[in-house]
């Protein structure tokens, strides 16, 4: 699930019972994804995927609302894998900061179609992990469901796929 900084007052966070539609962040705007983790190399886990995230639409060519850059990319991010067994033991977490979408970076898998993010480190398991990770985006991928940040979302669960290389 993605959750749009689609409000200036702080207050209002979390408070409106039910879905909130979401109006994607204009540039420069602040969102967060909560994902769910199912499985690691096909073998059962739980776990949490949570990315901190600012819009940050940018190109070459000149567009209404957009940066002009050298790059093309749409976020800057962090993201946090917590990887639990599935009885709910802490197995580790890895780390990883970058850039969204454009083109994947040099070196990547073919599977990697966009992203350009640098694994930086993780916990437990984890303890030392590198490496880069980025989104493959193919005619089956199904888009992340959005809300807006005024929702109370309680038992709305979300998900997102990632391919990484160590």
């Amino acid at each position: 699930m993605q959750y749009f900084e689609d409000t200036t007052d702080f207050s209002r966070l979390a408070t409106v019972p039910g879905i909130t539609a979401a109006m994607p962040a204009a540039n420069f705007r602040k969102w967060i994804q909560i994902g769910d983790i199912v499985a690691v190399n096909g073998q059962p886990v739980k776990g949490t995927l949570t990315v901190n995230a600012r819009t940050i639409t940018q190109g070459p060519t000149l567009n209404a609302g957009a940066a002009i850059s050298d790059t093309s990319r749409n976020n800057i991010q962090d993201m946090a894998f917590e990887i639990l067994t599935v009885g709910g033991s802490p197995i580790g977490t890895i780390l990883v900061v970058g850039l969204g979408n454009g083109s994947a970076p040099p070196g990547a898998p073919l599977a990697i179609t966009q992203g350009n993010n640098a694994i930086t480190g993780g916990t437990g398991a984890f303890l030392g992990a590198r490496g880069l990770l980025g989104q493959t985006v193919t005619a089956q991928t199904i888009a992340v469901r959005q809300r807006d940040f005024r929702g109370s979302h309680g038992n709305i669960r979300g998900g997102a796929l990632y391919v990484t290389r160590g």
